[in-house]
């Protein structure tokens, strides 16, 4: 069995992924990294997603996911951290559907939006000067997906880490 957690970036998935991973003697596996490991394959440079993105565009990243996401198909036992886009699009949400049990991290927007501005804003905001609107708009457009992908929802807000990795365990009786 599979977990898949996906959600908006900032959420948490990766933070929460490592731990799941680590108190269910499951393996973790980051789609972004993934990502990254599979360009810097073909291209013989190293970039981060963000990079990927901005350099090659949109499609060509999209591609990389399905590729990475693919190649996924075989895995077992593993706690499996989407990046935010990858459930948008319908191919991906019947592969993800297939390759386990899909949890959707659930965050506020305003702490999700104050991860953001402290990390990195993501790549798909074409105006930086226009973060927090544009952000708004894909949080309210990516949670009603996330909910309708998803088969179990964990609502992030005012847990600690541990506390939604056990959360999760229970509901999917780990």
């Amino acid at each position: 069995m599979n977990i898949i957690l996906i959600g908006m970036k900032g959420a948490g998935k990766s933070m929460i992924g490592s731990l799941l991973a680590r108190s269910c003697s499951m393996t973790f596996i980051e789609v972004d990294r993934r990502i990254e490991k599979k360009f810097e394959q073909m291209m013989g440079t190293q970039y981060s997603c963000r990079e990927i993105y901005q350099k090659k565009g949109r499609e060509y990243f999209r591609n990389l996911e399905i590729q990475v996401l693919t190649e996924l198909g075989g895995v077992q036992s593993s706690v499996i951290s989407s990046g935010g886009g990858l459930p948008l699009h319908t191919k991906n949400q019947r592969m993800l559907k297939k390759l386990g049990t899909i949890i959707f991290l659930d965050e506020q927007f305003d702490i999700i939006a104050d991860r953001i501005q402290k990390t990195s804003v993501p790549a798909f905001i074409k105006n930086k000067n226009n973060v927090l609107p544009e952000l708004q708009k894909r949080y309210h457009l990516r949670k009603a997906i996330y909910q309708h992908i998803a088969d179990h929802t964990v609502v992030c807000t005012n847990q600690t880490p541990h506390e939604i990795v056990d959360e999760i365990a229970t509901l999917i009786k780990l």
